[in-house]
């Protein structure tokens, strides 16, 4: 449970949002770059770049510090519980029913959200402290669940984005009913019974892992990160081979051999074009079949549908990026030139 909400946290309110921000600030400012303009525009669109993504890393941060505090909280509660009713809340809560962010388990009703509005986020509420369930009377747009707790203590409150239909808030006061009676002694249970479920509950989260999409923002990022290089590595040997020509131009003796000349030449500009329209289309096909089948939302998720698409979105822009940066600087220096000269060097010629 710790693990899903600290996974639930990292998708939502981190990187994507930072990722995003940081691309398209970049994006902008080497468009305007690229534009011609004088340097204090250039500079005077820095400070704004830096100032707005100021604003949103501090947003980011709040967001974090908000989370990481219901995640102790919801640590707390997890410790001070038997390791019998912990184990069993696990399993539940892996292998258990689900409707939005509501996860239903043989004792306690989960909840898995992180909201800045007072009373909402992640909560662990015993069914015997819930009296009903039913629709936020501050919510006009029937988005806000209530969730009733017994006198004394404040109701929390859910939020459906996709809005709450009418026999939702009926299923879910009949499945806490349901749960409530049929509440089940804690027993031991014997060790190779403890295995196998730990071994199910391994394989939903590596299931939910996958489901997700993460892998594509660690691809996302090593696609940046290889065309970036790529770029570094293309430059500093041209350098090395400018260099080595106005030296010789100067009358000293042969620094680099036409094949070493044509070897610097070529294979960085060979790795440039590789990454940027390699790993691109490599994105894309991947992405592509990825979403194939994932694209609608099943009744009982929206925290990874809507991460998918989040991740889906943000690796088409990461590829935006990568054609249109590379294109700006295969267009300046002309990479295909180096390229075909350092073929012609390197073949004799």
């Amino acid at each position: 449970m710790l693990k899903a909400a600290y996974r639930t946290l990292f998708l939502n309110k981190i990187w994507l949002s930072g990722g995003v921000g940081v691309i398209v600030s970049i994006f902008l400012y080497a468009f305007v770059c690229s534009l011609g303009v004088d340097q204090e525009t250039v500079e005077l669109f820095l400070v704004t770049c830096l100032v707005m993504g100021g604003a949103i890393v501090l947003l980011l941060c709040m967001q974090m510090a908000r989370g990481l505090a219901g995640i102790q909280t919801l640590r707390k509660q997890l410790g001070q519980m038997p390791d019998l009713l912990r184990d069993r809340l696990e399993y539940d809560f892996h292998a258990g029913d689900q409707v939005g962010d509501l996860y239903f388990t043989s004792s306690h009703l989960f909840v898995l959200q992180f909201r800045g509005a007072p009373r909402q986020g992640i909560a662990l509420i015993p069914y015997e402290e819930i009296q009903d369930v039913r629709m936020g009377s501050h919510a006009p747009d029937r988005t806000i669940l209530e969730i009733r707790r017994t006198p004394g203590l404040p109701s929390h409150y859910v939020c459906f984005p996709a809005g709450i239909g009418p026999g939702l808030v009926s299923g879910i006061n009949g499945k806490i009913a349901a749960l409530a009676a049929h509440t089940e002694p804690l027993l031991p249970k014997p060790q190779e019974l403890r295995k196998e479920e730990k071994r199910q509950v391994k394989a939903i989260q590596r299931r939910k892992t996958t489901d997700t999409g993460i892998w594509f923002l660690l691809a996302d990022f090593a696609v940046i990160m290889a065309f970036c290089g790529t770029i570094g590595w293309a430059e500093q040997n041209w350098k090395v081979v400018l260099a080595a020509r106005n030296l010789e131009a100067a009358g000293s003796s042969v620094i680099l051999s036409a094949r070493q000349a044509g070897a610097l030449l070529f294979w960085p500009s060979l790795l440039f074009y590789l990454s940027m329209y390699g790993g691109s289309l490599l994105l894309l096909a991947g992405i592509l079949h990825f979403m194939k089948g994932r694209v609608h939302r099943k009744p009982d998720e929206t925290i990874a549908w809507k991460n998918r698409w989040q991740i889906a979105v943000f690796t088409v822009m990461v590829v935006l990026f990568v054609l249109f940066m590379g294109l700006m600087y295969s267009s300046d220096v002309g990479t295909w030139g180096r390229m075909l000269e350092g073929m012609e060097l390197m073949r004799g010629r």
